[in-house]
């Protein structure tokens, strides 16, 4: 039944989800794009300048080769204004914005001009430069810069598949929607009649992960991509070979079973952004 006052609201109305309701740029829960307090003018977050490139020469031709590629830190500079009503309130506001903004790898969310998708990544402000002469009063020009060390930015919704009943070794395909790689986290829930001593998790280049563990009913393997772990029931386990890796686009992986199976196999990735 609603409960809003009479007229206040079209009938069957409610509020929208916090993703979309939050302001385009906020860090740690601090708005930085808001027409009360802080305007942001200008950010630089699609920038692309710390791509650490490992080359060498060829010895005895022209010419050389790449060895390595790597996404590195990235600086992200914020400009814009802030303002209040009165001299007070801006002060006071000014040690709100440094007192906000004062979190070690905080989360920094922006919401591209014109998505309703929201990316994140976790960044620490180096710098806050608030320009303010002795003219303003009640407003001022303000510079935050941000580091951050992870190489993308990221959709706070991750995208998942599962894939039911599985029994023996499979090829599936799941398409990675983001612009960088990524490193998918991988649940495997066994059901009745399992009887299996290893798995393995081959990616679309290549790349083997193998667990030679013994599974029956009721045990739930987790295979942590991102931070390059196994668990067995919430217990680390040991495991060989290299993590999958996926690609943008379609990726057909296999998961194999030694043994027999009845396997719910949940694949989630996060939607990375270079």
């Amino acid at each position: 039944m609603n409960d809003f006052l009479l007229d206040e609201y079209e009938i069957n109305y409610s509020s929208p989800p916090t993703l979309l309701a939050q302001d385009d740029i906020v860090f740690d829960g601090y708005s930085m794009q808001n027409t009360d307090k802080f305007i942001t003018s200008k950010i630089d977050y699609e920038d692309l300048k710390n791509i650490n490139l490992n080359t060498f020469d060829f010895p005895r031709i022209d010419g050389g080769g790449v060895l390595s590629k790597y996404y590195r830190k990235r600086i992200i500079t914020v400009q814009g204004t802030i303002k209040a009503a009165t001299a007070e309130a801006f002060s006071e506001l000014i040690d709100e914005v440094k007192t906000s903004l004062r979190k070690t790898e905080g989360y920094l969310d922006i919401r591209p001009l014109g998505m309703d998708e929201i990316r994140r990544c976790k960044a620490t402000v180096t710098s806050i430069d608030i320009e303010r002469e002795h003219y303003n009063v009640t407003f001022s020009p303000i510079t935050v810069v941000f580091i951050t060390m992870e190489p993308f930015f990221y959709a706070i919704v991750s995208q998942s598949q599962t894939y039911e009943a599985k029994t023996v070794t499979f090829t599936e395909e799941m398409t990675h929607l983001g612009s960088a790689e990524v490193l998918p986290n991988t649940y495997l829930i066994f059901g009745a009649g399992t009887s299996a001593t290893a798995l393995s998790f081959t990616d679309p280049e290549g790349r083997v992960l193998t667990v030679t563990v013994a599974l029956a009913n009721g045990d739930v393997i987790f295979i942590d991509g991102e931070n390059k772990n196994v668990y067995k029931n919430s217990v680390a386990i040991d495991f060989s070979g290299s993590f999958p890796i996926f690609t943008p686009g379609s990726n057909n992986f296999t998961i194999g079973f030694t043994g027999t199976v009845l396997a719910d196999v949940t694949v989630i990735a996060k939607k990375n952004y270079l």
